[in-house]
């Protein structure tokens, strides 16, 4: 009797890792954001319907413009290796919970034909502490950008700062 039920726990243990869901996306804010901020926000959403489409579908304020440069789901497992092809993108996704913490790495690698080809590669990474619920910021990178505007005899610098985070959720 004792090991019928043993068996029934890990089966359910089993059952119910092998149904949740990894979901994990890369947007990029065009404003600078903080972990704390979008930390708050996320809790009120679902991270697989705030990147449905090229832009980030939502009414809060603190999520809103943001750019999904990479999102998709995969079914829960302490190891998870990917690679998608759509059209002349490339994505490698690798990433692991191990201790609860989740590492991972995303590499969208973008290729152009003109003769020779030429492809832009771009990593993202990051780990952090990880639980499942609601969606959690695993990485944050804040960037500025410098460009020349030249209009009628002046020319002037704009500065511009962008935040690109690696979100994620398992429900």
């Amino acid at each position: 009797m004792l090991f019928r039920v043993t068996f029934l726990a890990l089966f359910l243990q089993t059952l119910g890792l092998f149904a949740a869901q990894l979901d994990l996306a890369v947007v990029e804010y065009p404003k600078p954001k903080t972990v704390e901020q979008l930390t708050a926000a996320l809790t009120k959403c679902q991270l697989s319907d705030l990147t449905n489409s090229d832009r980030t579908v939502t009414k809060n304020p603190d999520l809103e413009s943001g750019y999904v440069l990479f999102s998709q789901s995969f079914p829960a497992a302490p190891e998870v290796q990917s690679l998608t092809r759509i059209k002349s993108s490339r994505v490698e996704v690798s990433s692991r919970l191990q201790n609860g913490i989740l590492q991972v790495q995303i590499t969208l690698s973008e290729g152009k034909d003109s003769g020779l080809h030429l492809f832009t590669q771009r990593v993202f990474q990051g780990q952090a502490p990880f639980k499942p619920g609601s969606p959690q910021v695993i990485s944050l990178r804040q960037f500025t950008a410098k460009s020349k505007i030249v209009s009628k005899n002046h020319s002037d610098f704009k500065e511009t700062a962008s935040t690109i985070t690696i979100l994620a959720q398992m429900k």
